[in-house]
């Protein structure tokens, strides 16, 4: 049981991915109003859990995932610009870009908690782990 070397379990990207498409799915069915509202939402749902995909990636690989965060800095910045430019060429509502950007803020809130219970898990572990090795060595 000690000698396994792979990473501890932590919830994982399908796991966030399924919960936040529940609550995307909740989001859109409350938004009603023009279909800007639902697509700001469904695009900030798919843009978001593909970056958290990669983040999560490099993270339970035990990679250097500041490579994985910054791209999807990039890519959640990259769907605000476009559904802003739509909006501001008369292609879409202003909704869409409102939507997108409340619906990302929300959903950035919630991988901050995802990650940090899934690394608070995995430090504590470690610590118990590294407890149980100096009280049995003796």
């Amino acid at each position: 049981m000690g000698s396994d070397s792979s990473p501890p379990s932590r919830p994982g990207a399908l796991a966030y991915a399924v919960v936040t498409l529940v609550g995307a799915g909740v989001a859109v069915a409350l938004a009603g109003g023009p279909v800007e509202r639902a697509w700001g939402i469904s695009v900030a749902w798919l843009v978001q859990a593909a970056a958290f995909w990669r983040l999560d990636g490099a993270l339970a690989g035990g990679r250097d995932a500041t490579r994985a965060w910054l791209g999807g800095i990039a890519v959640r910045a990259g769907g605000l610009g476009v559904t802003g430019a739509l909006a501001l060429m008369d292609r879409a509502r202003a909704d869409l870009p409102v939507a997108y950007g409340i619906t990302m803020l929300v959903l950035l809130l919630a991988e901050a908690g995802w990650l940090a219970r899934g690394l608070s898990r995995t430090a504590g572990r470690g610590a118990s782990e590294e407890l149980d090795r100096t009280h049995s060595t003796g």
